[in-house]
C-alpha cells in the first residue's frame, strides 16, 4: 500500500538540510502511536536473524530551492511524500494520527536516539 501525503510548508519552518532522510524517518516514527513506533524502531519484523522495518518512503517531491551555501532545501509550494508498506496496522496507525494531529513533525521524539527539540515541518493539505 502507498500513502500519498501532500504537504504545505509552514512559513515559520526553516528549510531542511539537503540530507533530510533521517528527519523524514523520525517524522514518520513521531506520527505513529508511541507503542507502535517503539516496537517498529526497536524490533521491527524478524525473518531468521534479520530485522525489517517494513516501510519505505520517497524523497520529498515538488518544486524546491537549494541553498548550497547553507546546505538546505526549501519547498515553497509544498511537497509530496509517498510512504509505502505492506503492513495494514502501520498504515491505519499512521493515517489516523496524521488526520487527528493534521501536522507532520520533524526531529526526534524523546526516547529515540537522543533528545532534540521537535518542531513542525508542515501541515497536511
Amino acid at each position: 500500500m502507498h500513502a500519498y501525503i501532500k504537504m504545505k510548508t509552514d512559513p515559520s519552518s526553516p528549510a531542511v538540510p539537503i540530507q533530510y532522510n533521517s528527519l523524514v524517518q523520525a517524522a514518520i516514527y513521531s506520527a505513529l502511536p508511541e507503542e507502535t513506533a517503539a516496537r517498529l524502531h526497536d524490533q521491527g519484523y524478524t525473518a531468521g536473524r534479520r530485522s525489517f522495518k517494513l516501510f519505505s518512503f520517497s524523497r520529498l517531491l515538488g518544486r524546491f530551492a537549494i541553498d548550497r551555501g547553507a546546505g538546505t532545501i526549501a519547498f515553497p509550494e509544498g511537497a509530496l511524500l509517498v510512504i509505502s508498506s505492506p503492513e495494514m496496522e502501520f498504515f491505519l496507525s499512521l493515517i489516523k494520527n496524521l488526520l487527528t494531529k493534521s501536522q507532520f513533525r520533524r526531529g526526534f521524539r524523546r526516547g529515540f536516539r537522543r533528545a532534540k527539540p521537535v518542531t513542525y515541518l508542515c501541515g497536511l493539505v
